[in-house]
Parts: C-alpha cells; sequence; structure tokens
C-alpha cells in the first residue's frame, strides 16, 4: 500500500524526503532506557511543509531492538525555528519496550538552503533543504511483551536528533 503512495506522490511533482538521527531516554513508572536510532521518510511537500511518513530502527536498552514508524507533519523554520508534530513510535523486536504515541519536536536551522526556478510558459520549481537541531518529546502507551499479564502504561520519551529534510515542488 506504501508503494501506491509513493507512486502518487512521484506524479504530483510536491515530493518531501528526510533522514533523522536521535537518541531519547524512554521511561515509563516502572522502567527507563535509551535508544537511538535512524529513520528516513519520503512524503508531500506543501509550501514551507511537509507530510512525512518515515520508517527506521532503534536500538538501545529499551528496546534492544525496534522498528520505528511515525507520520509527521514538518512545518519548515520561520526565523531559525521550526515544528514537528506527529503520531507514532518504536515496536519492540528485541526486548521490550514498545511505546506508540504523540510526538512533538521543535527545529532549530543549523542551515537552511532554497531556490525558486520559473519560467512563463512552462512553470517552474521550487526546492528547500533543512539541516537542523531538534529537541523532542512524545508521550504515549508503553507495553512490555516479554512480562506475561503487564497491564499497558503511559510512558513517554525526551531526545536530541539530526535532522535533514529536502523539499522540492514543480508545476506547469
Amino acid at each position: 500500500m506504501r508503494w501506491l503512495a509513493v507512486l502518487v506522490l512521484g506524479c504530483t511533482g510536491c515530493v518531501a524526503f528526510s533522514v533523522r538521527a536521535h537518541v531519547d531516554a524512554v521511561s515509563d513508572v516502572e522502567r527507563h532506557g535509551v535508544q537511538a536510532g535512524l529513520n528516513v521518510g519520503f512524503g508531500y511537500a506543501g509550501e514551507k511543509s511537509a507530510i512525512l511518513a518515515s520508517v527506521g530502527a532503534d536500538t538501545g536498552t529499551a528496546p534492544t531492538f525496534g522498528v520505528h514508524d511515525t507520520i509527521d507533519y514538518v512545518h519548515m523554520p520561520e526565523h531559525r525555528l521550526g515544528w514537528r508534530a506527529g503520531f507514532g513510535g518504536t515496536v519492540s523486536i528485541i526486548g521490550d519496550p514498545s511505546i506508540v504515541g504523540l510526538r512533538v519536536a521543535s527545529l532549530y536551522s543549523l542551515r537552511e538552503r532554497s531556490s525558486t526556478y520559473e519560467q512563463e510558459k512552462l512553470g517552474g520549481e521550487w526546492s528547500a533543504s533543512l539541516l537542523a537541531l531538534s529537541l523532542e518529546a512524545s508521550i504515549g502507551a508503553v507495553t512490555r511483551d516479554r512480562e506475561p499479564n503487564t497491564p499497558t502504561r503511559l510512558g513517554g520519551s525526551a531526545g536530541i536528533g539530526l535532522e535533514l529534510y529536502s523539499l522540492s515542488r514543480i508545476w506547469f
């Protein structure tokens, strides 16, 4: 199903890509740990914003290894500050916990570039790239599959990341 979305987005001429490396502290009522990960994303580029679906891998002590899957709305920086909000989390493959919930992050622009090319009869192109430092917080449901009869609990995470975005729009 995701390949159909990739095909449709590629045909619109409004495409966004992202890469994100992060380190997070994860906690619930009983335990805490650290995770680090790398995510890649693809989505729709709007005017100074994007909607991205990303997937990646997380490793550390919470969980030992997990799959990170999110959907985010990204607002590109104005005066060096932007933001990102979405839903998703990490599902554990090895070790516990899995955490899925709401996420919000501030983006501090380290490097931002944009360009516009326009012709009167042939349309034009706008592209932008952003390298940003992010501070993220999330809150959601924490589950532990390895412990029988353990209820789902409220938990959260806070972390820092380095994010790269590339947005491109083509019109005729």
